[in-house]
């Protein structure tokens, strides 16, 4: 249901656009004037729950005015139990400014409407004054345009400026909408109009403005998929001196299917990692173009904006990052290819750290009733370590005894061990500059009788 905006002077207010036996909940709010790229705060002051009775026993149900712009309104009707009789059912109404006549005294000041089917449902009068405060009734006819029955007078008050109705979002894609509207009313009336749009979640609207009066579709576009949207028109006059505020309208943007999902990095050592993606099924993603760079700009690659970009076939699922700088912040990402060589899309970006130090591969080559033999290997870059030690405990002790180790010691023999006993070790290795450590995973073996 629209917001009714009333003088701030009224101290009453008739709510249409009701549906019969419903529960309804009213707001009061206080709003404060903002300017044309600001949306005004609403502050809820109260809130009061009523419901509306059953289908009206009379010709009409309910007519209400809505799609009300400055110099067009849509008037409305439900039909009662009691309209068999009723052929036509047309509109009279009349500025109040025009003073308060009735339709059966002085006639000649209100203007009356052709006489629509009654099961049409709608008139919408044309050629209003903006800024003014209407008054209408609905008059009932037969088949012969005998009146039946003039209804209760209503009030509506055209808008200052012209507002886009008939609003629809006609496409929804994974990054943008197309969204179209009408203005019933002379677009000469309008300066500018602004569309504001943003994510559910943001508080901060962005603008895009229509370039001209009679464009009635825009496309908003960088947005983020499987994302809720929200909308609204802002319209100035040509003095720019006035605004109206449309309602907010809602979209969600579609999931991206065409480009891989769920990256992640894995098996990161100090010069490598793997890279893994998967992929929709029935995906027409022929290649996927991965693309990466160190986060520090002095130690980017001399490739186009820093990023070194490696295409792969996507149905790998997988690629591995080789040269890395060690003890350094990564970010990648994915662009891919459909099979038509159409460039379809791009994840998110992804971040990553190589590690300072490599890890030790350790074996354990022999063990006896009171010793164990260890040895080890680095895969890559021992030149970064320092120092290193091993270090064990009997398991659920907890009093880990430290052993000092060499810098070219490749393997140590555990002594002094009980036997029949459960032991647990790991090596710690620390790099050059004595400030980072790194420690293997724990092992656990079991000394003899």
């Amino acid at each position: 249901m629209a917001p009714t905006f009333p003088d701030v002077a009224d101290r009453t207010i008739t709510v249409d656009e009701t549906i019969p036996s419903s529960s309804h909940l009213s707001t009061i709010a206080d709003m404060t004037s903002q300017g044309i790229t600001s949306v005004p705060p609403t502050t809820p002051v109260s809130s009061t729950l009523f419901s509306t009775t059953s289908q009206s026993q009379g010709r009409i149900a309910n007519f209400y005015a809505t799609d009300i712009s400055a110099t067009t309104t849509l008037i409305k009707w439900t039909l009662g139990l009691d309209a068999g009789d009723v052929k036509y059912i047309g509109v009279s109404y009349l500025p109040v400014s025009e003073g308060a006549p009735s339709p059966g005294s002085d006639v000649h000041l209100w203007q009356s409407t052709i006489g629509m089917n009654k099961d049409k449902g709608e008139i919408r009068l044309t050629n209003l004054f903006p800024s003014t405060n209407y008054k209408y009734v609905l008059l009932l006819t037969n088949n012969r345009n005998d009146i039946l029955e003039t209804t209760d007078v209503k009030y509506f008050m055209t808008r200052a400026v012209p507002i886009p109705v008939d609003v629809n979002v006609d496409a929804v894609q994974e990054d943008l909408a197309i969204i179209s509207w009408s203005i019933y009313d002379d677009i000469h009336l309008i300066g500018e109009i602004l569309i504001q749009y943003r994510a559910e979640y943001e508080d901060i609207w962005s603008n895009k403005t229509i370039t001209s009066r009679n464009e009635m579709s825009v496309v908003l576009t960088n947005l983020v998929s499987s994302m809720k949207y929200q909308f609204q028109f802002v319209v100035s006059s040509p003095e720019r001196d006035q605004i109206e505020i449309t309602n907010v309208y809602t979209f969600t943007t579609i999931e991206v299917k065409h480009v891989p999902y769920d990256l992640q990095v894995v098996n990161i050592t100090t010069r490598e990692a793997l890279l893994t993606w998967k992929l929709h099924e029935n995906s027409t993603i022929l290649e996927a173009l991965v693309q990466y760079q160190p986060v520090e700009s002095h130690l980017k690659r001399s490739t186009e904006n820093g990023w070194v970009k490696s295409p792969v076939l996507a149905s790998a699922l997988s690629f591995k990052f080789t040269d890395l700088q060690p003890d350094s912040e990564y970010r990648t990402k994915i662009t891919s290819v459909s099979v038509n060589d159409n460039w379809s899309g791009e994840t998110e970006t992804l971040y990553f750290n190589t590690f300072a130090l490599p890890l030790p591969y350790m074996t354990m080559d022999k063990v006896g009733d009171n010793s164990a033999l260890v040895s080890w290997i680095y895969p890559e870059d021992k030149d970064l370590v320092g120092s290193q030690i091993i270090q064990y405990t009997i398991v659920d002790d907890g009093h880990w005894t430290v052993i000092p180790l060499d810098i070219n010691a490749s393997y140590i023999e555990i002594e002094n061990l009980l036997p029949n006993t459960a032991y647990v070790f790991n090596m710690v290795v620390e790099n050059t500059d004595g400030n980072k450590q790194r420690r293997t995973r724990n092992v656990t073996f079991i000394t003899l009788e």
